[in-house]
């Protein structure tokens, strides 16, 4: 029984597929079972195919485009990660992504290195954190804390939301601090707590996934 990380492509481009599964086939521990031609293709075949560890998901596409399919996955298949892909590093697109659950945006022209590390972190850690999505989400105004719906499955306490918030600023933990007028010790101790929470290990992704639960408003 293989023990590789499943990997299914979806992208309508053919040769830019077929060059694609090439790489990822050459990574070790990773292998591609299948290819979808758009998102219409992934939805008939993920409900009969093995399920895969990680889709690596095309933006443009017709007829279901990438935001579309992104958000059919985060509601069906909410515990299969993505990664986006595209040609284009456009903010409004790697935010719309990101807020519909993808777990970190590649560009299409990435080096094959990058690729696997992302490939990597996301199977291991459940984001990947570049300095294009970093960009993205710090030149957002996240500076205005905004009252947030609670649910059963988001535990955390007032001064929690509110350290999550400040976390898509350019504020150091530092400046937090002062901001919510409490010691650095307490700070890190929000950190530290909220990043069990979440399940992630940085300040990206608390704000990641701050923004995938709604706390951060874009």
């Amino acid at each position: 029984m293989s023990l590789n990380k499943k990997i299914v492509i979806v992208d309508d481009h053919e040769l830019f597929v077929q060059g694609l599964e090439g790489l990822v086939n050459r990574v070790p521990h990773f292998e591609v079972i299948y290819t979808a031609s758009d998102g219409l293709d992934l939805m008939e075949k993920l409900p009969k195919l093995p399920l895969p560890d990680l889709i690596l998901l095309d933006i443009n596409m017709a007829p279901v485009d990438g935001f579309e399919t992104a958000q059919w996955l985060a509601k069906v298949y909410p515990k299969i990660p993505f990664l986006a892909l595209s040609m284009h590093d456009d903010e409004k697109s790697i935010i719309q992504m990101l807020r519909h659950g993808a777990k970190g945006y590649l560009l299409k022209g990435c080096k094959p290195a990058e690729l696997s590390m992302a490939m990597e972190q996301v199977t291991q850690h459940g984001f990947y954190y570049s300095q294009l999505t970093t960009n993205a989400l710090l030149s957002q105004d996240a500076e205005s804390p905004k009252v947030i719906p609670r649910t059963e499955q988001e535990p955390l306490s007032d001064r929690e939301y509110q350290f999550i918030q400040l976390c898509a600023t350019d504020q150091n933990y530092g400046e937090i601090a002062a901001a919510m007028f409490v010691s650095a010790r307490t700070i890190e101790n929000y950190r530290e707590s909220v990043s069990r929470k979440f399940g992630v290990k940085t300040r990206v992704g608390i704000v990641l996934e701050g923004i995938r639960r709604g706390i951060i408003s874009l």
